[in-house]
């Protein structure tokens, strides 16, 4: 019986075209960062020197089928290896989205995560109780509440086309077309998440779990984005000392007054929070309040 003869390469010119293959691997690799880097808006490679995460928060709550915890908030936190702030910044996203947003853009850029790294901050990022990775816990919370494609396209990013103010028609920030089929809209609708749908819930257990967090880190500087400015003006109310600045990302709510819309779809928007403020220490007249000067936040 006769068998097809092999041909063997000796071992010189087997680690010769090992070789070979290996840089032109390492060729294409560098020539497929090169491209991804010119496509995106980064801020370049950062030095991380610890990054990790934990939950903070929380309480056991008796329901039907015996007690769950409940009320805990999931943060991870980047300390720069060049850190040259002493506070932190505290980021906490806004309706429907987890801390995952803070650290990508859905066209594909750096976050503000990245940019606050890149400027020698440490960063903390939460998920709002009963999102992202923080758990649902129904028995406690309640229905969810979810966004449909079309209000993510009315309220979140192509609102110019719905005149719902009067500014409205001048939005020109959203990459893409900004409604549903594009892939950028697409891909920031995959982020989109359940809330907690009682607004006076999502609001105290997320002061709850804020307070817990500023409570284990120390001094920091909050940033919350839209829906949840609600529980962080509470936090500044309860740990005035522990809150060094509030760095309020197109807030949702206001303290002081309520927001009406007008247009094609007017209708008028109570924009307060659902809980007592204290204000200590208390203002005996309105020219006690002021605004802080926005230059003295890069100082922080």
């Amino acid at each position: 019986m006769q068998t097809a003869s092999r041909k063997f390469l000796s071992i010189p010119r087997f680690l010769e075209r090992i070789s070979r293959l290996a840089a032109a691997f390492l060729f294409l690799a560098c020539t497929g960062a090169m491209l991804t880097l010119a496509r995106a808006d980064g801020v370049g490679p950062l030095s991380i020197a610890k990054t990790g995460h934990f939950f903070v928060g929380g309480k056991y709550v008796d329901t039907k089928d015996g007690p769950v915890l409940a009320g805990q908030a999931y943060a991870e936190y980047y300390i720069p290896t060049n850190r040259t702030h002493p506070y932190p910044i505290v980021m906490i996203e806004g309706c429907c989205l987890a801390g995952a947003g803070y650290m990508g853009t859905p066209d594909g850029r750096d976050g503000w995560g990245q940019y606050f790294l890149s400027k020698g901050y440490a960063v903390y990022i939460m998920d709002q109780v009963g999102r992202g990775r923080s758990p649902y816990v129904e028995a406690v919370y309640g229905p969810k509440s979810i966004r449909s494609p079309k209000s993510v396209e009315r309220d979140f990013i192509a609102y110019e086309k719905y005149n719902l103010f009067p500014q409205a028609k001048l939005h020109t920030q959203w990459p893409g077309s900004g409604t549903v089929g594009d892939p950028i809209f697409d891909q920031f609708m995959a982020e989109t998440l359940p809330m907690i749908g009682d607004a006076k819930v999502r609001e105290a257990v997320n002061r709850d779990a804020t307070i817990a967090l500023l409570d284990r880190i120390g001094p920091a500087i909050l940033m919350p984005h839209s829906q949840s400015a609600a529980p962080v003006w509470l936090v500044a109310d309860a740990r005035p000392q522990l809150v060094k600045a509030l760095l309020m990302v197109e807030a949702g709510t206001s303290s002081f007054y309520e927001v009406k819309l007008v247009g094609a779809e007017a209708k008028q928007t109570k924009q307060q929070i659902n809980t007592v403020w204290i204000y200590p220490p208390r203002a005996e007249r309105a020219a006690a309040l002021a605004s802080a000067d926005p230059e003295h936040v890069g100082d922080l």
